[in-house]
């Protein structure tokens, strides 16, 4: 749909050619040196709505919403290293929380049925469709799988952000076993930056 907010920003083809064009994009960002990011997981659909000012649900429907994931699942499976985006968008019949937030989407299909192991950012949570505390929507997000936490315009939102988190550890709300899992997945991602 050429009205949905991402169509200037993606491929618009079929699924088989989203996977393709992926494929080579990628691939031709890390023979230059640049580390790609696949997003925004699970898939925008067409929807309409501006998620930065706008709370946003997948009104698509399941067929639709399993092409956009399965682009996904083709290109983390082969690609386990570069890292993947998330999305701040409802899919009512899988998670009644934005996929960033939810550890349906960000474990249970992510890390468990695509046996992904690779790097899970979050979109930015200065966002109106991830919730409106930016603290609580990060320790949502590190407790639902993801790795990293973007988190703009301003310093007081980082250190909202950074002040939630420590007092989550702090209290046994993230484990220090979840966090070495990130800070692993983290510092591969480094790793295979330098060897690139």
């Amino acid at each position: 749909d050429k009205k949905s907010y991402l169509y200037n920003r993606t491929f618009a083809t079929t699924t088989v050619g989203t996977i393709t064009l992926g494929k080579i994009m990628a691939d031709t960002y890390m023979q230059n040196g640049v580390m790609p990011v696949f997003k925004h997981f699970p898939g925008y659909g067409n929807s309409t709505v501006n998620p930065h000012t706008a709370a946003t649900q997948f009104t698509g429907t399941k067929e639709m919403f399993n092409q956009n994931i399965e682009v996904f699942k083709s290109l983390l499976t082969e690609d386990t290293d570069i890292p993947v985006m998330t999305a701040h968008i409802v899919v009512p019949w899988v998670s009644s929380s934005p996929a960033t937030k939810s550890k349906k989407f960000m474990t249970e299909i992510l890390r468990d049925d695509f046996d992904y192991d690779g790097v899970v950012i979050t979109d930015d949570l200065d966002m109106v469709s991830v919730g409106g505390d930016q603290g609580e929507s990060a320790v949502d997000a590190i407790l639902a799988g993801a790795d990293m936490i973007i988190s703009t315009p301003n310093d007081t939102n980082h250190l909202v952000v950074i002040d939630a988190l420590k007092k989550a550890v702090n209290d046994g709300t993230i484990s220090k076993e979840r966090l070495d899992q990130s800070v692993y997945r983290v510092l591969k991602l480094r790793k295979n930056l330098t060897n690139k």
